[in-house]
């Protein structure tokens, strides 16, 4: 055999040993890649992840202490059932400010929490107590350090802009009383996971005869990679997940009959 045929062969051979390589480190590479996206191993992390979270939520709950009168303002209700708290005032502390807002002042009932009452507040940790009947917009909004809510049995719903803004909140489980969930509410948000019981519904109102659902919800939420909808959800509202640059993973249920702009 010639040198000349003898250099094309070895050439050929080492050709293909360069390919068997490639391909064997491109499957290598695509295994990698597919059990790294693999939803079931994503959501059993971000499931730790959340129980940890809520053990700390616990811990939380239990070390918070009834906040005075005096960090707040407020007053008798129009209606004169009891006592409205307008504004949590306390500017500064030292510590984290963890607190239950009290059942009573003065000797009267607190029963409600007015509109941004603790907006752009120091708080971390807030348990709000079942005697609390009516909580106002904008609620915590902007509350950058605020992590762990707790709020009132009494409480059916969450008003527009309720959580906007509060990058801290990377976990908050709906609980079963909640049947309603307003515009915005967690906009901005650092959300992580959610999970909307069956329970609740979107605010519906009406437009020139036309229904106008609840927009915007989650929109912003961009650390939001996971999110499970109920099953008595037949809209999915404009804008509801505009901005979620992280979405992964939504469980989607068969009774979605609409979705609508910008979702």
């Amino acid at each position: 055999m010639s040198n000349k045929k003898r250099k094309i062969i070895k050439g050929v051979i080492a050709i293909l040993g360069v390919l068997l390589i490639l391909c064997g480190c491109s499957k290598k590479e695509s295994k990698m890649q597919t059990q790294a996206k693999d939803p079931k191993n994503i959501t059993s992390n971000e499931n730790k992840a959340e129980n940890s979270y809520m053990k700390e939520a616990n811990k939380a709950f239990s070390r918070a202490k009834v906040a005075p009168a005096s960090d707040f303002s407020y007053g008798l209700t129009d209606s004169g059932d009891g006592v409205v708290i307008k504004k949590y005032i306390k500017k500064k502390s030292d510590e984290d400010v963890e607190i239950i807002i009290p059942s009573e002042i003065e000797g009267m009932p607190v029963v409600e929490l007015a509109d941004r009452a603790f907006a752009s507040s120091i708080v971390k940790t807030v348990v709000i107590p079942d005697s609390i009947l009516r909580i106002g917009e904008q609620l915590f909004s902007d509350s950058a350090q605020l992590k762990y809510v707790k709020l009132s049995t009494s409480i059916t719903s969450l008003p527009v802009y309720i959580f906007m803004n509060c990058k801290s909140l990377e976990y908050f489980v709906i609980p079963s009383h909640i049947t309603n969930i307003e515009s915005d509410a967690f906009s901005g948000s650092g959300l992580r996971t959610i999970e909307i019981p069956e329970t609740v519904t979107f605010k519906c109102n009406y437009f020139n005869d036309k229904q106008i659902y609840s927009s915007g919800v989650f929109s912003s939420c961009k650390n939001l990679e996971y999110v499970s909808l109920p099953n008595t959800m037949t809209v999915l509202p404009s804008h509801f997940f505009s901005g979620c640059v992280s979405l992964k993973n939504i469980k989607l249920p068969a009774s979605i009959e609409i979705i609508e702009n910008s979702v």
